[in-house]
């Protein structure tokens, strides 16, 4: 074992000191002397720590297993480092034979290969003890960010730039509003920001205290040893919800003064609802200058998370972080980018807890990501993120799900004998997200009778996105102020017009959202004219205006209008006059687009694109959407009273039969009438067998019409 080795003028005792600086691991040090009994006491220092660190237990006692019987632990002797592992060996103190010697040497070697496993199971301290001290008189309300080295030289040369470039802000004494939809993202950013705030001979401290007016915030930036970070969820700036914005814009004014810059981070509508400035305000784009954090590697996240968590618990073995890392990318690579950066912190806490306890998880890793992923109920119920173009997560969502080849065969899998219209709809869809600006939402419009699929395929999207669908019925607005009311909110002063209007809502999901506009052209004419000219400013711009004069991003909204023609022009300019006066497509677009310019106006439908016009729908698909529908009506039937049954059979030529039957009337309206007939016929078949076979299972039962029209189950 190499170190300083130093004998006692007697020869009756010997020191063994290594040198900690050239990070040699094994045996620390060892102390041997000759007692009187002729046996020689080797006490040997295993580990050497800081006195707050913690270690597993099961991987310690795991190690120790390894100790040969005639080894014990013994108090750390004098002068040595008071948090050290020592242990005592006793050797008989007499010529060693060539076989003892052997032994004594191989339980050395057992001794030094323990004292490495122990050195590499001890945590990495990251205590930053001088950051610490330095925010140790502002320890309630402040706690520095600590910097973390590794993090900053991992990045490209863009991202240190603009990182470099933020920094230059502060300097400049402007207040920054750094955002991000991802905690994670801002907290890395934050580090990244601390690591070059120490080389400028300063700071980073997080404020902590839950809640903080404008007078308490600048007092303690007043006090605070470096730049105050403050998240936007935290301030209460103004005596009400009209008086906050401008507040706070006075609070940044007066931090910029003053020198001293503080850097506000969060959500990106947390921070537009504090700094707006409220109705009638000016827009400054320096009060605060607003700064999107980059997208990081999932790596680099993860590699700041689990330094990040450890620091919570004195710190991490080295090779412990290793392994959670790989678990983390492992096990997250599978999901989506934005659904990676909402489970990574929480799965590293879960990791990095079970690693200290010495532990198994509850549930195996796979399973406990599901489990988040899947957890969809809020409190509030819709997403809070915005921003003044598509964010980068819905884009690239937009991308990949309206872009795929099998998007078509996914629409035509339930929806019957719309071929053409499908095939437009998605080719719509591709060129709108693939070339439509970003700050602008992606639209179209499908037009046709009710009940040939214009809704369903909105509703199918959002299904297909995974992103909320929301509805707003334009007919059934009966007024000019209602209409902008439900849209845009109330007018200040009126109850509730501190809430937002139906449109702000679907603008503010995070994960973008379908906003189905339906029977605009049912509207009353005020109502129609009010909306369309809202719209032509929201397509164009891609902001809109709430009533308490805020702006607000649509750019994650996919606007569908649909559309009927009114008086029955629908089947009117599909079948034409006379048997042989068929018009083309050609004929049947150019008389759409003229009724739809006669409704609204020129502008609007080139803002809307010329409409994806859906087909009156067959006998024959009528027909197949009644049986499909009365299979699905009698199978939710028996679910529904706990009735078992193996299979559900349709008499050959049920769907025509059940069509033939029905008021030519009703079948001129499309599918929906179509489908509720079929329902109604379903439940009143289930009741009439429920009744008549009461508490049996039948394995199975067959469908058919008897001669009064009704359906029957046998």
């Amino acid at each position: 074992i190499d170190g300083n080795f130093s004998t006692s003028p007697d020869g009756l005792s010997f020191i063994l000191n290594r040198d900690q600086a050239k990070d040699n691991k094994g045996i620390i040090s060892l102390q041997a002397n000759v007692r009187e009994d002729d046996i020689i006491s080797l006490q040997i220092e295993l580990l050497r720590a800081d006195r707050n660190v913690r270690i597993s237990a099961s991987s310690f006692f795991e190690h120790l297993a390894s100790l040969g019987q005639r080894v014990h632990f013994i108090s750390p002797p004098e002068n040595s480092h008071k948090n050290s592992l020592w242990v005592e060996f006793l050797v008989q103190a007499a010529p060693l034979s060539y076989s003892r010697a052997s032994k004594l040497s191989d339980e050395l070697n057992n001794i030094n290969k323990l004292a490495k496993a122990l050195q590499d199971s001890l945590p990495e301290s990251q205590t930053a003890t001088a950051l610490i001290k330095k925010y140790k008189n502002m320890a309630d309300v402040l706690e520095p960010v600590i910097p973390l080295t590794f993090i900053h030289d991992a990045l490209d040369s863009s991202v240190k730039t603009w990182f470099e470039e933020t920094y230059d802000f502060l300097n400049g004494s402007l207040n920054i509003a750094l955002t991000s939809p991802h905690s994670v993202s801002i907290a890395v950013s934050m580090a990244i920001l601390a690591d070059i705030s120490m080389s400028y001979g300063s700071s980073i401290g997080k404020l902590i205290l839950p809640a903080v007016n404008s007078k308490m915030l600048l007092d303690i930036i007043n006090k605070a040893p470096g730049t105050v970070a403050v998240p936007a969820v935290c301030i209460k700036a103004g005596s009400n919800i009209y008086e906050m914005g401008a507040e706070a814009q006075t609070l940044l004014s007066m931090l910029s003064e003053k020198d001293a810059p503080a850097i506000f981070y969060g959500p990106f509508e947390q921070m537009q609802s504090v700094f707006a400035g409220g109705q009638g305000s000016i827009n400054d784009p320096t009060l605060p200058v607003v700064r999107h954090v980059p997208d990081f590697p999932l790596e680099i996240l993860a590699r700041f998370s689990i330094e990040y968590q450890s620091q919570k618990h004195s710190g991490l073995a080295q090779s412990a972080k290793d392994q959670i890392l790989e678990s983390a990318t492992d096990q997250l690579n599978g999901y989506p980018h934005t659904t990676q950066r909402k489970l990574l912190p929480s799965f590293i806490a879960r990791q990095i807890k079970a690693e200290l306890s010495g532990q198994k998880s509850l549930s195996p890793s796979a399973a406990f990501l599901s489990s988040i992923n899947n957890l969809s109920e809020t409190m509030g119920g819709l997403g809070n993120k915005q921003r003044a173009v598509r964010l980068p997560h819905v884009q690239e969502r937009f991308i990949e799900v309206l872009t795929d080849p099998g998007l078509f065969d996914y629409f035509r899998s339930q929806i019957l004998a719309q071929d053409k219209a499908l095939h437009e709809f998605c080719d719509r869809l591709s060129m709108e997200a693939l070339t439509r600006s970003a700050h602008q939402p992606i639209r179209l419009c499908s037009q046709g009778t009710p009940g040939t699929g214009k809704s369903q395929s909105a509703k199918m999207l959002a299904e297909k996105l995974n992103i909320p669908f929301m509805n707003i019925d334009a007919a059934s607005i009966p007024d000019f102020y209602t209409a902008s009311a439900q849209m845009l909110g109330s007018g200040r002063g009126i109850v509730g017009s501190h809430q937002s209007g139906r449109l702000e809502q679907a603008a503010k999901q995070s994960t973008g959202v379908i906003l189905e506009i339906s029977d605009l052209d049912h509207a009353s004419t005020q109502v129609r004219q009010a909306l369309a000219d809202l719209f032509l400013q929201v397509l164009e711009t891609g902001e809109a205006q709430s009533a308490t004069g805020s702006m607000f991003s649509c750019a994650n909204v996919i606007f569908i209008f649909t559309i009927n023609l009114p008086d029955g022009l629908d089947e009117t300019v599909r079948k034409g006059f006379g048997f042989e006066n068929i018009p083309s497509d050609s004929e049947i677009r150019k008389s759409v687009d003229t009724h739809i310019k006669q409704m609204f106006s020129g502008a609007f439908l080139s803002r809307i694109g010329s409409p994806i016009l859906f087909d009156i729908l067959s006998g024959d698909t009528l027909a197949i959407i009644i049986e499909r529908t009365v299979l699905e009506s009698l199978q939710l039937s028996f679910q529904r009273a706990h009735m078992q049954v193996k299979e559900i059979s349709l008499a050959n030529g049920l769907g025509k039969s059940v069509l033939t039957r029905m008021n030519k009337n009703i079948t001129s309206y499309g599918a929906r009438i179509i489908i509720d007939e079929a329902r109604a016929l379903a439940a009143e078949a289930f009741l009439d067998f429920k009744n008549w076979k009461p508490g049996k299972k039948p394995a199975s039962v067959q469908v058919s019409m008897d001669r009064s029209g009704r359906l029957t189950l046998k």
